[in-house]
């Protein structure tokens, strides 16, 4: 009987390391999951303030360099020298962002570039790309504006 007894709590403490062990890495896993979700809000958060700075200011400068391009190399150093501390893995993620802002305006630049050394016409700011129809100069074949949707009006913030 008391054999019986000794394998019967022998088998229930296996099955609870077992369980130990699966929350153990359940647990890793939320973990990985949340810094994942932090590190994307970050980038986002940071692509968001130097894209609304660059709205208002447009294309702020330091010295002749872009901002988010300082910035992204600031953020990427101190993440460099913090390396193993809390907040390095963040001020690599501020750093992307950054970098993501950089890049999406230097694209945006040399798409202009480019559609201007065809002979084309600007694209109006608020234009959907997606309603074209029909043919217009400047388009490719097959294009036009109309149905284009135009800037929204600017409402006050008075009322």
């Amino acid at each position: 009987m008391a054999n019986i007894a000794i394998s019967r709590v022998s088998s229930m403490m296996k099955h609870l390391q077992g369980a130990q062990a699966k929350l153990a890495k359940s647990k890793e896993k939320v973990t990985h999951a949340m810094r994942e979700v932090v590190n994307g809000g970050l980038i986002a958060a940071t692509a968001y303030g130097l894209g609304t700075l660059d709205g208002r200011y447009g294309g702020v400068t330091v010295g002749g360099a872009p901002a988010e391009l300082i910035l992204a190399g600031l953020a990427h150093t101190a993440g460099v020298f913090w390396s193993g501390a809390a907040g390095s893995e963040h001020m690599h993620s501020v750093g992307n962002g950054a970098l993501a802002v950089w890049a999406a305006n230097a694209a945006r630049v040399r798409g202009r570039l480019h559609r201007e050394a065809q002979g084309l016409d600007p694209i109006a700011p608020g234009v959907n790309l997606l309603s074209f129809k029909g043919a217009k100069k400047g388009l490719p074949e097959g294009t036009s504006m109309e149905g284009a949707t135009k800037p929204k009006a600017k409402v006050s913030a008075g009322g």
